[in-house]
């Protein structure tokens, strides 16, 4: 998984800084800590991974901690738009009816 974060991520960045506009030289920085970047280090605060289960638990700690709403990015880096979609769709069958019942509740409220 971690080569796969680093090889979709790093290759959406702009790489050279002589041709990086000065709006997005931060860029640069975050190239280099993707670079960088070891398994230990990616946790439930910075990306989900894991079984379905995991992510539930993962989100659900985030819910608990009363945070209602959640930003998901399924198509980050270069990742092939096939494997976007299924991902896409395995959340939504697999995690997503998970929080039905919340949804359902703050929809109400």
């Amino acid at each position: 998984m971690i080569r796969c974060f680093k090889d979709a991520l790093i290759a959406a960045f702009p790489p050279d800084p002589e041709i990086v506009p000065r709006t997005l030289r931060y860029f640069l920085e975050i190239v280099d800590i993707l670079k960088n970047m070891k398994a230990k280090n990616l946790t439930s605060k910075s990306i989900l991974v894991g079984s379905p289960q995991k992510i539930i638990d993962d989100l659900t700690t985030v819910e608990a901690a009363g945070i209602s709403e959640v930003i998901l990015y399924f198509n980050y880096g270069r990742k092939p738009h096939e494997m976007v979609l299924e991902q896409m769709e395995r959340f939504m069958a697999e995690i997503a009816p998970a929080f039905a019942e919340t949804e359902a509740t703050a929809a109400a409220q």
